[in-house]
C-alpha cells in the first residue's frame, strides 16, 4: 500500500526529445479552444485573416474550434501520441486566444525554448505551459530574453539544420540569440528571409511556407520567400503549392512519422499528389482554426519526436 502511494505521487520528469520535423511523433501539447475571444476587451488583430473572419457572419467561436480540437485529439490519441494540455489562462492576463502552442515554444535535442512574442496579446501565453515546465530539467529550458522576438512557428529542425524565418515576425535579433545558444551543438541555423506584406505576400511564420512533410520531400510555397537557401535545395525534393493553396494552410501540416501526415481534409490536389507519392495521408476537418491564421502544425508543440 505505501508502495503504491508512493508510485502515484511520483513526479513525472518529461525530457524533451527532437531531432527531426519528420520523426515519429510520441508526446505533444494542442490548442486549447475553450476560452476562445472570451473577453471582447482583450481582442487583438493579428494578422490579416482575423481581419477578414472575426467580423464577419462566418467568424469562429468557441464552440466550433472545440468541435474541432475533440476531433484532431482523438485521431492523435488514435495514432498512439500522448496529447497534453495548455493550461486555461484567464483574462487578466490579455491573452484571448490559446489556439496555437507551437509559436510559444520549441524543443531542439533536448533543449526547450520558451519564445518571446511580438504582439501584445501573446506575450503571456508561455505561461499556459507552466505545469509541463515543471516536468522538464531547469537545466534543459532556455528563455528567449525580452527584446528579442524569436517565434516557434518560424523554426523548423531537419536533417542537423534549423531553418529560421525571418519577416513579420521572428527577427535577425532572435535569430543571433538562436545562433549562439546553440553554439556548441552539432546543428547549424540556416536564416530564411521572407517576403513581407509589402512584397505583396502574406506568410506570417516560415512554417506557412516551408515544411518537410517525409523525409527528402517538403511543401513550399516559393513564392513567399525573397531566396530559397541552398540548404533547402540540396536536402528536398520540393513540391510547390500554390498561394491558394498556401491561404488554406494546407501546408501547415502537421507530421505523425516518416511516411504519415495529418492535413486539411480539402486539400484535394495535394492529398491526390502525396497519396500518388505513397506518402499516407490523414485527412481530417480543420475549418475553424485556420480561420484565425492556424493550421495543424501551429496548433500542435511537440514535445518528443523520436
Amino acid at each position: 500500500m505505501k508502495e503504491e502511494i508512493i508510485t502515484k505521487n511520483k513526479k513525472e520528469n518529461l525530457i524533451p526529445h527532437c531531432l527531426n520535423e519528420t520523426d515519429t511523433l510520441r508526446d505533444v501539447v494542442i490548442g486549447y479552444p475553450d476560452n476562445f475571444l472570451s473577453d471582447p476587451k482583450t481582442l487583438e488583430i493579428v494578422n490579416n485573416t482575423q481581419k477578414k473572419y472575426y467580423f464577419s457572419d462566418d467568424k469562429p467561436t468557441a464552440e466550433s474550434l472545440k468541435k474541432e480540437f475533440d476531433g484532431l485529439e482523438l485521431v492523435l490519441k488514435d495514432l498512439g501520441v500522448h496529447v497534453r494540455h495548455l493550461l486555461p489562462l484567464p483574462c487578466s492576463t490579455g491573452v484571448c486566444d490559446q489556439l496555437p502552442p507551437r509559436d510559444i515554444a520549441f524543443v531542439i535535442g533536448d533543449l526547450f525554448f520558451i519564445c518571446n512574442m511580438k504582439k501584445i496579446s501573446r506575450k503571456r501565453e508561455w505561461e499556459a505551459l507552466k505545469d509541463i515546465l515543471d516536468l522538464i530539467p531547469e537545466d534543459k529550458i532556455i528563455r528567449i530574453p525580452e527584446g528579442i522576438i524569436l517565434e516557434s512557428g518560424d523554426i523548423i529542425l531537419d536533417k542537423g539544420f534549423v531553418f529560421c524565418g525571418i519577416g513579420q515576425r521572428s527577427t535577425e535579433e532572435g535569430l543571433n540569440f538562436l545562433k549562439d545558444a546553440l553554439r556548441d551543438t552539432k546543428y547549424k541555423v540556416i536564416p530564411v528571409f521572407m517576403k513581407l506584406p509589402e512584397d505583396d505576400e502574406e506568410c506570417l511564420h516560415l512554417d506557412c511556407t516551408f515544411g518537410p512533410i517525409v523525409a527528402g520531400k517538403a511543401l513550399i510555397y516559393k513564392n513567399g520567400l525573397k531566396e530559397i537557401p541552398q540548404e533547402i535545395l540540396d536536402n528536398y525534393a520540393l513540391i510547390d503549392i500554390s498561394r491558394e493553396e498556401q491561404d488554406a494552410l494546407f501546408s501547415n501540416v502537421l507530421v505523425i512519422d516518416p511516411n504519415t501526415i495529418i492535413m486539411r481534409h480539402n486539400a484535394t490536389r495535394l492529398i491526390k499528389l502525396l497519396t500518388d507519392m505513397n506518402i499516407k495521408i490523414i485527412p481530417v476537418k480543420f475549418d475553424e482554426a485556420p480561420k484565425t491564421g492556424a493550421g495543424f502544425r501551429c496548433c500542435t508543440l511537440p514535445l518528443v519526436k523520436k
